[in-house]
């Protein structure tokens, strides 16, 4: 008897639902890749994000298929030429921000390494998913290998 209350148990959290989010596993040679291939203009940068005053990040989010939403801010740092990060700027930025369920892109927090498209309409424009494509720590690792990118004309998005 204890034997079945035990099965019955272990049954019963066994089949509760599984959810979890799969990303591929974040570079930055193949995001400069990706943005190298784009049909848009990007700048990669160094730097911070802050946030406009009146901006809140939004927590997880239960909805299946939560709402994209955006953000405005400013980014503050330096943009990559083949000398390194070494153009100081302050740009204008909104943060296009996505959710897969409950999980949820977030801008960075710290210095981070960014590729930032040039919108007409928007100054510039930092795209955030759950698995986050266009947003690196800044480390010399990273900083070393997209400068390595731009210097030996591209690296590959596969």
């Amino acid at each position: 008897m204890i034997r079945a209350g035990l099965a019955m148990a272990l049954l019963a959290v066994g089949v509760q639902p599984a959810a979890a989010l799969s990303c591929l596993r974040p570079d930055v040679t193949r995001s400069y890749g990706y943005a190298d291939e784009a049909p848009d203009i990007y700048h990669v940068g160094r730097g911070t994000i802050a946030l406009d005053p009146g901006q809140t990040v939004r927590g997880a989010v239960d909805a299946a298929e939560p709402e994209p939403y955006s953000l405005t801010g400013t980014f503050r740092g330096e943009t990559l030429t083949r000398d390194g990060f070494d153009r100081p700027v302050t740009l204008p930025v909104r943060l296009d921000l996505a959710c897969a369920g409950p999980w949820c892109g977030t801008p960075p927090d710290g210095e981070a390494v960014m590729f930032l498209r040039r919108d007409a309409g928007a100054g510039y424009v930092l795209t955030i998913g759950p698995c986050p494509r266009d947003v690196f720590a800044a480390t010399p690792d990273v900083e070393a290998r997209v400068l390595s990118c731009l210097r030996d004309g591209g690296c590959s998005a596969e």
